[in-house]
């Protein structure tokens, strides 16, 4: 991943108890993992996360454009590890089958957060994907989730299909989609749950509700930045700003009604006005 794949993750000013108190930190709230994090400006850095790597300022290099939503045309693959002192390829990793809702039609991969994955592939991943028929596989390390999407995109290969057109192709996600093809790989994930112990996480619903509320001690802060975020922007110059944001957190919203989680949990009475209105 580049830098700037990096810096295009964090947008939206986070709440000020959650931010620096000094002149030269700027706390940003990352949407797409709902995270929060410090991000210092001094003579030698430019806009990045606190716990990323320096980097030299530069006058040719062009000013980071912030996205304004997850599936801003990003390919958001986290180089951050989930546990402490697990480099990128080491620790849990997971290879999913997870079908389109309204079309027999499915998507193979793996990844080491199938959730990050899915809101890539589509900004209503809840309604686009027929979660309650999704298989997660969960596996030891990335080269073994790696391994295993082969073995079963092999198993499948004629039964290959395009991506669908609403799939951005910078999610990276134009390939290992299968017509089909869904009774074979069940039965070949079976086999691999048998004879080689591997978990199975079926149907996937479960293990994403999991996933979303594990998430949800941020959504209180992070719901109230983003409806600030677009009351300032109806009054102002940058009105165009308004429809992303919103639907970045109606999309947001709705994934957890859609897992059975309602939203009112953790939220402000404001965002629950504005997102029942």
């Amino acid at each position: 991943m580049t830098n700037a794949d990096t810096r295009n993750r964090w947008t939206q000013s986070a709440p000020p108890t959650e931010c620096g108190q000094t002149t030269i930190e700027i706390c940003r709230w990352n949407v797409d993992r709902q995270e929060s994090a410090v991000i210092r400006i001094d003579d030698n850095r430019q806009w990045g996360p606190a716990m990323g790597t320096a980097r030299s300022k530069n006058p040719d290099r062009k000013e980071p454009r912030l996205a304004m939503s997850p599936n801003d045309d990003q390919t958001f693959e986290d180089v951050r590890p989930r546990d402490p002192g697990v480099g990128p390829s080491r620790g849990r990793a997971f290879v999913y089958v997870m079908p389109c809702r309204y079309e027999d039609i499915l998507k193979v991969g793996f990844s080491r957060d199938p959730l990050d994955r899915f809101r890539a592939l589509h900004a209503r991943w809840f309604e686009f994907f027929d979660l309650d028929t999704g298989l997660l596989i969960e596996t030891d390390s990335v080269a073994d989730a790696r391994r295993l999407e082969t073995l079963l995109g092999e198993s499948v290969a004629a039964h290959s299909a395009p991506a669908p057109l609403v799939v951005p192709r910078l999610a990276a996600g134009h390939t290992e989609w299968y017509r089909g093809a869904y009774a074979p790989l069940a039965a070949s994930i079976e086999s691999l749950h048998v004879q080689h112990g591997y978990p199975i996480h079926r149907p996937a619903s479960v293990w994403l509700a999991h996933a979303l509320e594990q998430r949800a001690a941020v959504l209180y802060a992070w719901s109230a930045t983003q409806l600030d975020a677009i009351r300032a922007f109806e009054h102002g110059p940058s009105h165009d700003a308004v429809a992303p944001l919103a639907r970045t957190l109606r999309d947001t919203l709705d994934a957890y009604d859609a897992l059975g989680l309602p939203p009112e949990r953790w939220i402000g009475e404001d965002v629950r006005r504005w997102y029942r209105d």
